[in-house]
């Protein structure tokens, strides 16, 4: 698969989270698709899994939106810079417990690596400041 394909299906994924677009979303993962949210400790295996672990965050920030800044691709492998930012209107449900909706607009960087295999995301490790969004939300100082 060529590095412009590669890029192409996280580009998708992205938009059908942009979109809410849960069947397109899962369009782009394998059945067997790995989560890893390494800030947070979630993890999920399997598509349906990946699809309800996003639709909870969407839940927790109906007006979610996140960009792609960059990407860099080696072997079956791409690195991405993305930027999410939304309002927390809704109960974030957190590894910790649940998180009540703070009513406050965030922005947060984050890098992921996605490891694509026959065209679909087989594993993805999600890296971001989780410490930057809490105090962005005004759970911690």
């Amino acid at each position: 698969m060529s590095a412009a394909s590669s890029v192409a299906v996280i580009e998708r994924l992205l938009a059908a989270i942009n979109a809410s677009d849960w069947e397109a979303y899962a369009a782009e993962c394998s059945n067997t698709v790995i989560s890893d949210e390494k800030p947070t400790g979630d993890k999920t295996v399997g598509v349906d899994a990946a699809v309800a672990a996003m639709q909870s965050w969407r839940l927790s920030t109906p007006d979610l939106y996140c960009e792609m800044v960059q990407a860099l691709v080696s072997g079956d492998w791409v690195v991405t810079e993305i930027t999410w930012e939304g309002t927390h209107t809704g109960t974030w449900e957190a590894q910790s417990g649940p998180i009540q909706p703070t009513g406050k607009w965030y922005k947060n960087s984050s890098c992921a690596l996605w490891r694509i295999e026959a065209g679909k995301i087989a594993e993805c490790r999600h890296y971001f400041d989780i410490l930057n969004l809490k105090v962005q939300l005004g759970l911690i100082e």
